[in-house]
C-alpha cells in the first residue's frame, strides 16, 4: 500500500485511474478496505432502475459513495478536498467534440480529458490500480506508482496526460489480454481529419 499513502500523503486527494479490467466492480467495493479510505466513484446509472438501486447499495454499504456521472465535477472536486479517493474509469469512447484522441493500440480512441482536468484543477496525483483474476479463482490488485498532476490546463497538456493514462491501461492490457472485460465500441468516435479522408472521393 506504498504507492496509496505517498500520493495520499500529498494532501490533495488521489485520483484513482480504474479500467474495465479483471473484476473492476469488486475492487471498487473493496477499496476502502484493503485501503483504508473513503472511496468515491463516477459512474453512470444502470439503464435496470431495480438493478441500479441493488448495485447503489452495495456500494453504500461497502462505504463507497456513488457519484452520478451527470454532476461528477463537482462532487469530486468536494470528496478531493477532504483528501478522499475519486474512482474513474478512463477506456470509454467519448462522443465527437467531448473528448481527446489518444492513442489506443495504434487506433485513436476518443476520452475523456476529464481526469487530467480534475488533476491539474485540483493538484491530485493519478493513480492506476487494477485487479486481475488469478487461475485458482482470487483476485489480485496490482496498485502502480502515482503520476503527479498536469502543469496546466492547457489543450495539448491535458491531451499528454491522458495519453500517458491511457498507455499504462494498455499496458497492462497487453500484460493479460485476457483480462479485459470491455463489449462497448472503445472507437466508435472518429476524428474529424479520418472522417473527412472517407468521404472524399
Amino acid at each position: 500500500l506504498e504507492h496509496v499513502q505517498a500520493a495520499r500523503a500529498l494532501g490533495k486527494g488521489v485520483l484513482v485511474s480504474i479500467a474495465h479490467f479483471g473484476n473492476y466492480a469488486l475492487l471498487a467495493l473493496q477499496v476502502p478496505r484493503l485501503f483504508g479510505y473513503p472511496l468515491s466513484i463516477i459512474a453512470k446509472p444502470l439503464r435496470n432502475a431495480t438493478l441500479n438501486e441493488l448495485w447503489w447499495e452495495l456500494q453504500r454499504k461497502a462505504g463507497v459513495n456513488g457519484i452520478p456521472a451527470h454532476n461528477a465535477y463537482r462532487a469530486s472536486v468536494r470528496a478531493l478536498k477532504d483528501n478522499g479517493l475519486v474512482g474513474f474509469m478512463l477506456d470509454q469512447n467519448r462522443p465527437a467534440g467531448m473528448g481527446v484522441f489518444v492513442d489506443f493500440f495504434g487506433k485513436p480512441a476518443s476520452t475523456t480529458p476529464g481526469l487530467a482536468v480534475m488533476s491539474a484543477h485540483t493538484g491530485a496525483p493519478v493513480l492506476p490500480v487494477f485487479v486481475r483474476r488469478l487461475p485458482d479463482g482470487t483476485n489480485q490488485v496490482e496498485v502502480l506508482p502515482h503520476l503527479p498532476p498536469p502543469v496546466d490546463r492547457r489543450p495539448e497538456t491535458v491531451q499528454a496526460f491522458t495519453a500517458a493514462c491511457t498507455r499504462i491501461i494498455e499496458d497492462e492490457i497487453r500484460r493479460h489480454p485476457d483480462q479485459w472485460l470491455w463489449w462497448h465500441k472503445r472507437w466508435k468516435s472518429r476524428p474529424p481529419e479520418e472522417k473527412a479522408a472517407a468521404a472524399a472521393p
